[in-house]
């Protein structure tokens, strides 16, 4: 039997360490016992359990018609009972029972099942609080390393598998880190909350926690694309003129940048100015590599099961052979955040390359409609075509030749060029 008494402390325990309220705890083993009785003693019964949180007094009423002469002790009690006092004849209503009917095991069965309420409502407690934190930054103790890492919240553990390590953190018991919060389980058999330190969405977080301006609103942090632990790229943009996106995510001598850097594990990171031109988007993206051709191919397949069409989409990146290292990267990594962040499978040719295989490609070439972060230079799409119709619309008789005659003359001997040269 449950003594009243270790019942009430048990409540408070319960409360406390579970986050659990105590007239939630109350409400399920009123449940429970009810249940049991159902299940031992009569299953066509109507029962209700009550039980006095401040005292931890327990009693068990189930419904019974006041008889004269009872012939059915589980449905009927005698007028002259003390538990149908104030009852009439003929009338039916809950009637307390002692709990000394239930058979002597029943309170193993009692814990067994309260215990398994108990951590379904944990787990409902955990999973209502923190779901909604999906895709939010958190910080948290780690408090065991292994095969995984096991972390203290402030009422949960939570769990961070392996894969979601960044190779540059330095992960120890009692450190506080922050986490990205990547999913919460409801089903789950061992932690709820599970974390990560690699995916693009703690960058995202820290980011909007460092940068006024990107948690206003006034700059945008379009696309992040990561390799946890070596490099990350992300592009950024302003409506406001006056503002340079790009600086403001660096700020003055790199010293933005470099707390977000030190809150990644040191991981490097490249900012770039987002452009809604997928081509230029491209040629930013592979910075600071100098991008001189692009071609881009899409193409939709429909799955005959499903109807579901999808788009592949991929770019040929033609560059100067000097620069065809660079743009790829050490180990491949420039090129392989360049596909995350952009979307498009990019195949990087050198221009000799090009030139061999006979692909040809529209020019990227300078003007003052597209900022790169390197250099501050512009570039445009020209294509050969326009290109001849701009230089038949120069005037060469005009500012040409007033400019012209300021200058020494030139004979043709000093610039031996052949037409297919100059252009």
């Amino acid at each position: 039997m449950i003594k009243s008494k270790e019942l009430k402390n048990l409540f408070d325990v319960i409360s406390n360490q579970k986050n659990v309220s105590t007239d939630s705890i109350k409400e399920s083993l009123e449940e429970i016992i009810s249940r049991v009785y159902l299940k031992k003693i009569d299953a066509d019964a109507e029962t209700k359990t009550v039980i006095n949180s401040e005292t931890g007094d327990i009693k068990l009423f189930v419904k019974k018609t006041v008889v004269e002469n009872v012939v059915d002790e589980f449905t009927e009690v005698s007028v002259n009972s003390k538990s149908a006092k104030n009852l009439k004849l003929g009338e039916t209503d809950f009637v307390e029972i002692s709990l000394d009917v239930l058979p002597e095991n029943t309170f193993i069965q009692v814990k067994q099942m309260f215990r398994q309420n108990l951590k379904e409502q944990e787990e409902k407690f955990i999973y209502e609080k923190y779901e909604p934190l999906v895709g939010t930054m958190i910080r948290a103790k780690i408090y065991r390393v292994g095969n995984g890492l096991l972390c203290n919240l402030e009422d949960a553990t939570a769990f961070m598998q392996k894969s979601e390590f960044s190779k540059s953190d330095d992960y120890k018991v009692g450190k506080y880190m922050d986490f990205y919060i990547l999913s919460v389980d409801r089903m789950a058999k061992d932690s709820q909350i599970k974390l990560s330190r690699s995916n693009p969405g703690l960058l995202r977080n820290i980011i909007n926690e460092q940068i006024d301006d990107v948690k206003d609103g006034v700059i945008k942090v379009h696309d992040i694309a990561r390799i946890a632990g070596e490099r990350s790229k992300i592009s950024v943009s302003t409506n406001i003129t006056e503002i340079d996106p790009v600086g403001a995510i660096i700020g003055p001598k790199g010293s933005i940048i470099k707390k977000i850097t030190d809150a990644v594990g040191g991981e490097k990171i490249d900012v770039i100015k987002y452009n809604p031109d997928e081509v230029m988007y491209i040629v930013e993206s592979l910075s600071p590599a100098k991008i001189i051709g692009v071609n881009i191919n899409k193409q939709e397949s429909t799955n005959k099961e499903t109807g579901e069409v999808t788009e592949s989409r991929s770019a040929t990146v033609i560059v100067d052979d000097n620069d065809l290292v660079q743009a790829i990267g050490k180990a491949g990594i420039n090129v392989k955040l360049a596909v995350k962040l952009t979307g498009f499978n990019i195949d990087i040719k050198s221009a000799s390359d090009a030139a061999r295989d006979g692909i040809e490609y529209d020019e990227i070439k300078i003007n003052n409609d597209y900022t790169s972060n390197d250099n501050d230079e512009t570039y445009e799409i020209v294509e050969y075509d326009d290109l001849l119709n701009i230089m038949e619309e120069f005037d060469l008789n005009d500012d040409f030749t007033k400019e012209s005659s300021k200058v020494e003359s030139v004979s043709d001997d000093d610039y031996n060029l052949d037409e297919e040269e100059i252009y």
